[in-house]
């Protein structure tokens, strides 16, 4: 990461999604397995970034210390980080726009709304979305205390997050499901049934 950083084209904000050895040519692999021959090529290592929606790859030199490639790859979207995540929650318990489509299925503190933010997909435009834009869409579960929100989800119910723009930029609804209130939580507390088995999900 200290030489990539170090390039006149890295920029400040870049984020590293992937760091990975970069695999030598497959001749060179077979001459060492087959005849020992010594693999004489550089220590080299993959890098890819994101660069706010665009996406660069690079080839880091790691015994000499420079970059080898630097590539922009066009048309391409990143990887989803953790802290895409982080955003997505942020951006959906900031909203009051969203807050109030919530009240419609009887939940009044968007604090206890978990978001779990999906990849978009591409329709050719016909979901109104831009291919070149850094979009996820949230679907979202309540957290009731019995440690297990994804038995509560909030069904009909999908916000689309712009992560550059960071704000929603669509909410799709269909009609109000109540959410499913009784406890399922993971660790034995579910009723117990006849026969010792459990009332939860497996």
């Amino acid at each position: 990461m200290t030489i990539v950083k170090a390039a006149p084209e890295f920029q400040p904000n870049t984020r590293f999604t992937e760091i990975s050895l970069h695999e030598p040519d497959k001749a060179a692999v077979w001459a060492f397995a087959l005849q020992g021959t010594p693999v004489d090529t550089p220590r080299t290592a993959d890098v890819v970034m994101l660069d706010g929606k665009h996406v660069i790859e690079a080839v880091v030199d790691l015994q000499n210390k420079k970059i080898l490639s630097w590539t922009p790859i066009k048309g391409a979207h990143g990887m989803v980080l953790l802290d895409d995540f982080v955003s997505v929650q942020n951006i959906i318990n900031a909203s009051s726009e969203f807050a109030e489509v919530l009240k419609k299925h009887g939940i009044t503190d968007p604090g206890k709304v978990v978001t779990t933010p999906l990849t978009v997909g591409f329709f050719d435009g016909k979901d109104g979305l831009q291919q070149d834009a850094r979009l996820l869409k949230v679907v979202s579960y309540l957290d009731t205390g019995d440690g297990n929100y994804w038995a509560h989800p909030i069904e009909n119910l999908v916000a689309v997050v712009d992560l550059e723009a960071k704000k929603i930029i669509k909410i799709e609804e269909g009609p109000v499901i109540p959410v499913p209130m009784e406890p399922r939580p993971y660790d034995g507390r579910d009723p117990q049934r006849p026969g010792g088995e459990t009332a939860g999900y497996y």
